[in-house]
């Protein structure tokens, strides 16, 4: 059997940690990807910034918004404070959180198994999940939520361990879960009593309702959980009650079959989906013997079910929704991870260690693939650090398939698999950075930055989510009043406005003088750019929507 060396380097969860940081921080420190719903916190923080009122959140109008609970726009606030606004500045807390996430859940594998092989094993999965590496670069309350979740059944995997609960796993228990009602609200309140619901009732080890009290973390979490829902009621009575409410359930439930039907098919392919990878060595498992197994320890059979009894809420959360997000499952996936990580441990065979391995294989071809088409990309347009980066990918995806070892310990192929899903997902980031980098909010910043115009005031004409990214581009110096494009009189505004050029036609130019001030791609033409030199030819064809500025 495999014999878990501590000193070596890539045993440590720290090593493993530091790399999940290097591997995402392109994507997660820039908006080379920009997610619709960051908008909110990033408008809001800003005013919170400028204001210094960091209680009431406020739309970019100017008007309150209470459809999320405070925490995600005191990290957003803090750090803009700490380090000025600007995109590192949104996105480096939950980078850190992401971060944070894989060490809970390593502390919950080890707190359930006293072993470390099988704990690397349960967070190189989460580190290597897509779901977890787009929240790290995403500033939206899920990954804080997540996380606050870990904290919490890290307190639930002490109590599943222990005779009695003690102390410290009661504590991480409620504050986690008051810390994750501070978060994103009622969903945590819903999971914090199914989890003592569980506690109490299930067939295998049921805790005593008198052993869960410890008065004061249950009144420490009460305090930290809803003091902000108490303040919000007291300055804005009803107005905030109608609408955190009609955010968190009246506005959220779907009545149409049709919508359901589907919603339940994208929760499936999102689960199955995002353990893809872990599904084969694993599908010879039989629930029912691991379940009954005398071999399988009471608290691991305690973990499957609460992961499972998780799993179906979340499930049925997800199915009745109005819109599905597969972002929804991302507290369930730290518990997932961990779950297969000890599944892997109790079906090691010959089978396993042959699925791993080709898995691993595919991994590594597609990863080379991937660096190579950057290579070529960035050299076809000029981009020397992206090239050479890509090509040091290429050639660690190279070596990595020459140096392979067949039949390799079920901890050696897992690392193997998790390190070539971590460099693809970089590789992937260089791709994308081609195209992505300046983004136009950045150009446009700069536009301002060199002309300083006489009026700080900008009227965007277009979508509220361009509008966002200039108020951080532009570090929260310009106000940017967003326009949306069915308000057709537009010259009608006396400052600065900012649209795109193919409406410049309606466009009443009359004392105004217009600028081309950015553009971006239309596409991503990556097989033009593979398949011909002639790289200025396809920016021609494909580098458009350019926006022009209208200054009176």
């Amino acid at each position: 059997m495999f014999q878990f060396n501590k000193n070596r380097i890539s045993n440590s969860p720290v090593f493993w940690i530091i790399a999940f940081m290097i591997c995402t921080a392109p994507l997660s420190l820039t908006y080379m990807l920009h997610y619709v719903d960051e908008l909110h916190y990033t408008d809001a923080a800003i005013q919170m910034v400028q204001s210094h009122d960091f209680f009431t959140p406020l739309q970019a109008d100017g008007e309150p918004r209470f459809l999320k609970p405070i925490f995600t726009y005191w990290m957003v606030a803090g750090n803009y404070e700490l380090f000025g606004i600007s995109q590192f500045s949104s996105r480096l807390p939950f980078l850190i959180f992401g971060m944070l996430l894989l060490f809970v859940t390593y502390r919950i594998a080890f707190k359930l198994t006293k072993n470390k092989e099988i704990s690397l094993i349960a967070l190189l999965i989460a580190a290597s999940n897509p779901l977890l590496i787009l929240s790290s670069s995403r500033s939206i309350p899920d990954l804080p939520q997540a996380l606050f979740f870990a904290i919490g059944v890290l307190g639930l995997a002490g109590i599943f361990v222990s005779d009695q609960p003690r102390n410290k796993d009661l504590w991480l228990f409620y504050l986690g879960f008051a810390l994750a009602f501070a978060t994103k609200g009622i969903p945590s309140a819903v999971f914090m009593l199914l989890s003592v619901l569980f506690l109490l009732f299930n067939p295998w080890k049921r805790t005593s309702l008198k052993s869960l009290i410890n008065w004061p973390a249950i009144i420490i979490g009460l305090i930290v959980g809803l003091w902000w829902y108490i303040l919000m009621y007291i300055l804005h009575g009803d107005q905030f009650i109608v609408s955190f409410f009609a955010d968190q359930v009246s506005g959220r439930v779907s009545e149409n079959h049709f919508r359901i039907l589907k919603n339940a098919a994208f929760a499936l392919l999102t689960i199955a989906g995002y353990f893809i990878f872990w599904i084969a060595p694993i599908s010879k498992l039989k629930i029912k013997t691991f379940f009954r197994s005398p071999e399988i320890s009471q608290h691991y059979r305690l973990f499957a079910a609460i992961t499972g009894t998780w799993l179906i809420a979340m499930f049925v959360f997800s199915v009745f929704t109005v819109k599905f997000y597969d972002r929804y499952f991302l507290p369930v996936f730290p518990l997932i991870s961990v779950l297969i990580a000890v599944f892997l441990d109790s079906t090691r065979s010959r089978s396993t260690d042959k699925s791993l391995s080709a898995t691993n294989i595919i991994l590594q071809i597609a990863g080379i693939i991937v660096s190579l088409i950057s290579v070529v990309i960035a050299a076809r347009l000029g981009n020397t650090t992206t090239s050479i980066v890509s090509a040091i990918l290429a050639i660690m995806f190279g070596l990595k398939i020459i140096f392979l070892h067949k039949n390799a310990p079920l901890l050696s192929e897992t690392k193997a698999i998790s390190a070539s899903i971590l460099l693809t997902m970089l590789s992937v980031s260089m791709l994308i950075g081609n195209f992505a980098r300046p983004d136009q909010s950045m150009q446009i910043a700069a536009y301002l930055e060199k002309h300083k115009p006489k009026s700080q005031t900008i009227v965007f004409y277009g979508p509220e989510k361009v509008a966002a990214k200039i108020r951080v581009a532009t570090r929260g110096a310009i106000t940017v009043k967003c326009i949306e494009p069915q308000t057709p009189p537009i010259a009608l505004f006396d400052t600065l406005i900012i649209f795109r050029e193919d409406i410049l036609p309606d466009f009443t130019s009359e004392n105004y003088t217009v600028s081309t001030i950015s553009s971006e791609w239309k596409s991503f033409p990556i097989v033009p750019l593979l398949f011909t030199s002639d790289a200025e030819t396809v920016k021609q064809d494909h580098l458009v929507r350019h926006k022009v500025i209208a200054i009176r």
